[in-house]
């Protein structure tokens, strides 16, 4: 099973950091997700994830897989675009962002997820192809204009719900997970440019004797296996609760 958003590079070598990030990412995602169920099912505040710290560490999760989804994705393309690997990754991230969509649909009914970190990764990986090509410097004004712009429209902005999956409206919604692509777009073109900065230009070679630590094995093991536990984990804790509330 690959890893969540990895993509392959012309390197034979893995970039264990990025890893390391993906791992601390699924880690932070599932204690979110513990206490999002331990309220779903009452058995702590119903507001709890709703509270600015909880909020903060939500936004947090998002940010980081955005960034390092970005920098896979200029490593992946930054040389030359792969369009046969886009197609699959599309193929694949748009099954289960519809899979999500219809599983919460489901069960939480009107907090359903329309447009969540998979919807954004995916748009924002369609875009980020047509502007890979873009040189370091083009990028870096791009993200400065896009970021100086959103500032401009300083969300929640007046125009129909339709336009939800964009950006943030006045219209209210009730969704666990909610991306728009403003201003997550900006966070993922950020990570395509780190990509350039830091992983394209090397680093030094103390650097990667800090993989042989425990707690960061640990963190890349679970980056190297991120995609399953991403599916898998939050069925498991919602029956384990499940099975504790109505059948304990």
């Amino acid at each position: 099973m690959t890893s969540f958003l990895k993509h392959n590079t012309a390197q034979n070598d893995r970039y264990w950091d990025l890893d390391a990030l993906r791992g601390l990412a699924i880690l932070a995602m599932i204690i979110f997700h513990l206490i999002f169920d331990l309220s779903y099912f009452g058995l702590i505040s119903a507001d709890t994830i709703y509270k600015p710290g909880w909020v903060f560490f939500q936004q947090i999760i998002a940010g980081i897989f955005l960034f390092v989804a970005g920098v896979g994705f200029d490593l992946c393309h930054g040389q030359r675009i792969k369009w046969q690997y886009i197609k699959r990754r599309m193929l694949i991230l748009g099954l289960l962002s519809a899979l999500i969509s219809g599983v919460t649909f489901i069960i939480f009914g009107p907090f359903w997820i329309k447009f969540g970190i998979l919807h954004c990764i995916l748009a924002s990986s369609l875009i980020a192809s047509l502007i890979v090509i873009l040189s370091t410097f083009r990028m870096f004004i791009l993200i400065a204009f896009l970021a100086a712009f959103y500032l401009y429209l300083n969300p929640p902005v007046a125009i129909p719900s339709s336009f939800d999956f964009l950006i943030t409206t006045i219209h209210p919604h009730y969704s666990v997970d909610y991306r728009p692509i403003f201003p997550w777009l900006i966070v993922f073109l950020v990570g395509m440019l780190a990509s350039r900065i830091i992983w394209r230009s090397g680093r030094p070679k103390f650097f990667y004797n800090l993989k042989l630590i425990n707690s960061l094995k640990i963190l890349i093991f679970i980056g190297e296996n991120s995609l399953l536990i991403y599916i898998i984990h939050q069925p498991i804790l919602f029956s384990v609760l499940y099975g504790y509330v109505f059948l304990g």
